[in-house]
């Protein structure tokens, strides 16, 4: 049999033995930031118990994150309607075509007509709108109740 630079040891019974390199950790102890005593050793095994606190952790981190991605949305709903609500303030019909209370009617409308609550601020006559800042408030409702329930 040829020899090679890398023998192969057998035990006793013939069989091939394990060599397994030595484990190095990957924190220096001894460096500069760690001479303070603050520096702790990463766990090498974390426990069933650990990995399940932190995917709560990061669960509830989740979210927190939607909740505000919500109320952001809730937000600009409210924020354009009381910007827009001048316009509503006076008496008289409102135009079916504009959305306007400036006494006119769709037939004699000098405006375009309106596709989005965002210009005329009556949220009521755009239905599907109105069904986007209800979903939006069930949503908020829902991540606020599963919150309350992971803590």
């Amino acid at each position: 049999m040829p020899s090679n630079s890398k023998e192969q040891k057998t035990c006793s019974f013939g069989r091939r033995s394990l060599h397994f390199p030595p484990r190095h950790n990957n924190l220096n102890v001894t460096s500069t930031s760690c001479t303070t005593g603050t520096c702790m050793k990463a766990p090498i095994f974390a426990s069933p118990l650990e990995k399940f606190l932190e995917s709560q952790k990061e669960k509830l981190r989740r979210l927190e994150e939607d909740e505000k991605k919500v109320v952001e949305n809730i937000n600009v709903f409210q924020m354009n309607k009381n910007t827009r609500s001048a316009n509503t303030g006076q008496s008289g019909p409102t135009c079916s075509n504009c959305h306007r209370q400036e006494r006119h009617d769709r037939l004699n409308c000098p405006y375009f007509t309106c596709h989005t609550s965002f210009h005329c601020g009556a949220i009521n006559r755009h239905p599907e709108e109105k069904a986007q800042l209800k979903e939006y408030q069930k949503q908020h409702q829902d991540i606020k109740r599963v919150i309350i329930t992971s803590k």
